[in-house]
């Protein structure tokens, strides 16, 4: 076999090698609900997609090496081409394991489930979020192997790596090569950066977070507001709307009737609320930008 010829069939085995994508993921017992979730995530969702790209799953508790199943597991953290990790219910294990990651730098998607309050050093980071649902399982494939695509195909990705773990890192790592006496002031110049950019990502509006676009509440006082929500999430909002939290018969917090708007994909919501206590109307706007469905939440208050 000539050289060309051997070169043209290693480069086909290359394109047809089977590799890992290692799974950081809650798992609990065999019989939890957590383990059911947890594999119907990877045979629904994430297996059949990672196929398409030639990689197959591997959760921790899929290894079947010898030898230790914690320095397997780091490795794999560390090493693998493609990392996702499902942060639902916010698992101090999957915490780690993401957290090892991010500070080597490396390429990882997050997912979690609907409802899933992340927490607020990684909830500017960009998370995949999905119904535990027959319907969910269709609407997050095309959404996983977006990003999929993106990570595999984007060459310049190593240079747009931040995470609050990786970024610390670099700053330090900054400050040391920096003369003595200018450390301190450098020091300081970080930090007023990171206030103003925590400043601007609390008014900008994010699909993961608290999107209010005024939240000075004044009690006693009604206001308008308008949501912006995913049309496919209709019933789940109505189903917080209705909730004997929220559907009070006092005078302490009121929901006027609601009109909806369907625009394209997202539908708009608005009504009126009358609140004699503000942290209720803050609770009440909180809860709905946790549960992960909103666009975009705006209070006004009615003259």
């Amino acid at each position: 076999m000539t050289a060309k010829a051997t070169n043209k069939t290693e480069e086909v085995k290359a394109k047809n090698e089977i590799k890992e994508c290692f799974i950081i993921t809650p798992i609990g017992g065999s019989d939890s609900e957590i383990f059911r979730k947890t594999e119907g995530l990877i045979s629904s969702v994430l297996k059949p997609v990672l196929e398409k790209f030639n990689f197959i799953p591997m959760p921790a508790h899929h290894i079947n090496e010898a030898g230790s199943i914690n320095k397997q597991i780091i490795q794999r953290i560390i090493n693998s081409e493609l990392v996702i990790a499902n942060l639902t219910n916010i698992n101090p294990n999957v915490m780690y394991e993401l957290a090892i990651r991010h500070a080597f730098g490396k390429k990882v998607i997050t997912m979690a489930e609907h409802g899933t309050k992340l927490p607020f050093d990684i909830v500017d980071q960009r998370t995949i979020f999905y119904d535990d649902s027959m319907i969910g399982v269709e609407i997050v494939k095309p959404k996983l192997e977006i990003a999929i695509n993106s990570i595999l195909n984007d060459t310049e990705i190593d240079l747009k790596i931040s995470n609050p773990i990786f970024d610390a890192i670099n700053q330090f790592a900054t400050i040391q090569n920096l003369p003595a006496d200018q450390q301190d002031g450098f020091v300081m110049l970080m930090n007023r950066l990171d206030k103003i950019e925590n400043f601007m990502g609390e008014k900008s509006n994010r699909r993961e977070g608290v999107f209010l676009k005024t939240n000075n509440y004044v009690a006693g006082d009604t206001y308008q507001v308008k949501v912006n929500f995913q049309s496919e999430h209709k019933n789940r909002f109505f189903s917080l709307l209705s909730s004997e939290k929220w559907r009070r018969n006092d005078n302490v917090f009121q929901i006027s009737p609601i009109t909806t708007i369907k625009r394209g994909e997202d539908s708009e919501m608005s009504f009126t609320i009358r609140t004699s206590q503000k942290d209720l109307l803050h609770s009440f706007t909180n809860e709905i930008a946790n549960n992960g469905f909103a666009n975009s939440i705006e209070v006004f208050p009615v003259n």
